[in-house]
């Protein structure tokens, strides 16, 4: 099973292209179109609550195979890496109690610098046993993949 971990940006789960006012996928979007995933775990805060719930709707209408599931971290400041931490460590303790020979994919394309930091730390300390994936901008016909039109 493949799972993929990431927080939720502000880029998600569209956002304008750098020509024009086309709609591009956004990094989450681009990334489940690229890889197959059987489920993402979307990390939402207080800020980002809204753009979770529109991104697993997005990720539900191109892909409905995909399991979604969002987290909530009750973080006051996205930069605050110890509140960060805690809250990834709490969460990944629960899902990999929940899902056994699972392999886990990270995505450090949404979210704060500290998010992505955070992420790093948990991978190469081995406290997440995962894979960091590099998003890198896929410049894609915007009306072929958009459900928002």
């Amino acid at each position: 099973m493949n799972i993929l971990l990431t927080f939720t940006g502000f880029h998600d789960p569209y956002s304008k292209g750098l020509i024009g006012d086309e709609e591009q996928p956004g990094p989450i979007i681009t990334l489940v179109n690229a890889k197959s995933f059987d489920k993402v775990i979307l990390f939402s805060t207080p800020k980002t609550e809204k753009i979770s719930f529109e991104t697993e709707s997005s990720i539900r209408d191109l892909h409905p195979e995909i399991d979604i599931e969002i987290k909530g971290l009750l973080l006051e400041d996205p930069t605050d890496y110890i509140g960060i931490l805690k809250g990834l460590r709490k969460n990944f303790e629960e899902i990999s109690n929940n899902t056994l020979d699972a392999k886990y994919f990270i995505s450090v394309a949404s979210g704060t610098p500290q998010m992505h930091a955070s992420w790093l730390l948990l991978v190469s300390s081995g406290e997440i046993p995962a894979h960091i994936l590099k998003f890198s901008k896929i410049v894609l016909n915007p009306k072929k993949h958009s459900k928002r039109d």
